[in-house]
């Protein structure tokens, strides 16, 4: 622990290394916590890390919950009802949960990445949803049998191709050297690719047992 004297202000400057260790658990915040006890300036990396930690998980909360109601805003009014709006939302919560699992089995934490595609994968992600059900309802207004399913496979090269398109872009990130820009592209392929199976698969199955199902059934 190198010591530095200055003689014009005789104050003592303290040089520390930090362990490993101090990084596990809640090591730093203790260390800070003790130096705010002593009354003495302090400053260092992880102080910095600390805080912009810190100032990354409130982005994310303060980012993601604007733009979450933004989109159901935007989405009832295109319905005009809460529950279709709710059946256009739930492949976005299904896609965005099995994109933090995804997240988790590889070893991927959350950073500035996951803070800048979030509010994007929101966005995008919903948008599947919305064209199948518009078209389930216009399929339902033409009158005939199977509305869900004549609306679903008339969406589904569109859907496929717009949402294919999008995943292309962002997996041309995967071959980036910088590390940041490559986790931006495996995030955007979890969301995306999750949104998308299950705009596909859950969304019309979903439909079919609240509205076409009869109760007794």
């Amino acid at each position: 622990k190198p010591i530095y004297y200055s003689p014009s202000t005789c104050a003592f400057i303290v040089r520390a290394r930090m362990s490993r260790k101090m990084y596990g658990g809640n090591n730093l915040q203790r260390l800070v916590e003790w130096a705010q006890e002593l009354g003495v300036d302090y400053f260092g990396i992880p102080q910095v890390q600390q805080r912009l930690e810190a100032y990354m998980e409130r982005d994310f909360a303060l980012s993601t919950a604007i733009a979450a109601c933004l989109i159901m805003l935007l989405v009832w009014r295109s319905f005009g009802e809460l529950r279709r709006a709710a059946l256009a939302l739930a492949p976005l919560a299904i896609g965005y949960l099995w994109m933090l699992a995804g997240m988790r089995l590889l070893g991927i934490t959350f950073n500035f990445t996951n803070i800048v595609i979030s509010p994007l994968l929101i966005g995008i992600g919903v948008d599947s949803a919305i064209h199948i059900l518009h078209r389930i309802q216009e399929e339902r207004a033409r009158g005939g049998p199977n509305p869900v399913a004549r609306g679903a496979a008339a969406t589904l090269i569109p859907v496929l191709s717009t949402s294919l398109t999008t995943m292309l872009v962002f997996a041309t990130l995967l071959f980036a050297r910088t590390p940041g820009l490559k986790l931006l592209g495996i995030s955007a392929l979890l969301g995306l690719g999750f949104s998308l199976l299950a705009s596909l698969l859950f969304l019309p199955g979903a439909v079919a047992w609240l509205e076409e199902t009869r109760p007794g059934d």
